[in-house]
């Protein structure tokens, strides 16, 4: 029976990190390199889900809640979740500092996030005795928090500020942990900008990515989430396999600096949230075309609840011939914003995915 690697993109609906953690421990065990906290954070009335369970959002409302910061427009959220209601009702912020002056100001918390679960983490690796596993932490970029707070000049200008904080607590992260933690980056914004944008300026969201990764310790271990969003389930960015996916990953990894040697995985996502990856298996031969380095996990992330395992395993098929050889495997984004039997249900269907 084949075993392949899982990832789980980052968040998970289960009450509480270490709750998550355990969880997937007992599903998936040694399949897992590395284990996300579940990043679910204080439940309250204003989050009652859980503060960290929205993504960017966590960033942003630390923003919001920031003396440095004026919310010159506040957001209807999603009762259930205290989440933006839509990719356009989005907080506006005034940042009462320049970019240079801000950033002694910033603190999203990654860092924090980090030191109350990393023990905890270390405690039940031992306990499930799976020694190979390391801790994996997910940061947004500047581009991402500026652009889903700010209107577009102001938030071309204070991305640097944002990477600048970003990319400190992520060297503190390592600084701490060392190798036992791998950083995964990730990109809607980028990938939606990119697909915006011409063809021939693909460039410039790339190299905002390669201008945070740059400011990241050459040592860390760097993951790469090519994420399609999934605000309640809906996809913000359209999947196009030859067009988008295979050009900004190759731009990506041509750009990537030579120092950093350490790209562990690019997560691939092929599902438009709610929308099932295409069954058709020609569709993912482009992704022969992908150059990733040696020793650098393909993970593709097309475990969905509408398809079945047959269709999986068509879809896993097609991938794995693309790609010459046994591929990771992943839901096409982290489950923290669906309901904990929906988490259940791709779990299970991970699990049987991964030993096909």
């Amino acid at each position: 029976m084949t075993q392949r690697d899982v990832l789980l993109v980052g968040s998970m609906p289960y009450n509480g990190e270490e709750a998550a953690m355990r969880r997937a421990l007992e599903t998936f065990g040694g399949n897992l390199f590395s284990l996300p906290d579940g990043e679910i954070g204080v439940k309250d009335e204003l989050y009652p889900r859980g503060r960290r369970m929205g993504w960017v959002q966590t960033a942003i409302q630390r923003n919001a809640d920031n003396s440095a910061f004026e919310i010159t427009k506040d957001i209807e959220r999603d009762k259930g979740t205290g989440l933006f209601k839509n990719y356009e009702d989005l907080f506006v912020l005034k940042p009462k500092y320049s970019p240079k002056e801000i950033v002694p100001y910033l603190d999203f918390g990654y860092l924090e996030f980090f030191r109350e679960s990393y023990p905890i983490f270390k405690r039940l690796r031992e306990e499930y005795n799976q020694p190979n596993i390391v801790f994996q932490v997910g940061i947004p970029t500047g581009l991402a928090i500026g652009f889903l707070s700010m209107k577009p000049p102001m938030a071309l200008r204070y991305r640097g500020a944002f990477d600048q904080r970003l990319a400190y607590e992520a060297n503190e992260i390592v600084k701490e942990a060392g190798d036992d933690v791998i950083i995964q980056i990730e990109i809607p914004i980028e990938m939606g900008l990119a697909q915006k944008v011409p063809g021939f300026m693909m460039f410039l969201p790339v190299n905002m990515l390669i201008s945070l990764v740059k400011r990241i310790n050459p040592k860390a271990r760097i993951g790469i989430h090519m994420c399609l969003g999934d605000l309640h389930n809906k996809s913000l960015v359209k999947l196009d396999m030859e067009g988008l996916i295979v050009k900004f990953a190759n731009q990506m990894l041509k750009k990537w600096p030579a120092m950093h040697t350490r790209l562990e995985y690019v997560h691939f996502p092929f599902a438009e949230g709610e929308v099932s990856p295409n069954k058709n298996p020609y569709f993912y031969a482009p992704l022969k075309n992908i150059q990733l380095p040696q020793g650098t996990r393909f993970i593709a992330g097309f475990v969905h609840e509408k398809l079945n395992l047959a269709e999986h395993e068509t879809i896993l098929k097609a991938i794995e011939s693309a790609r010459g050889g046994h591929v990771g495997v992943a839901c096409s984004c982290g489950l923290g914003r669906r309901t904990t039997e929906a988490a259940d249900q791709l779990f299970e269907l991970t699990k049987q995915v991964a030993a096909l």
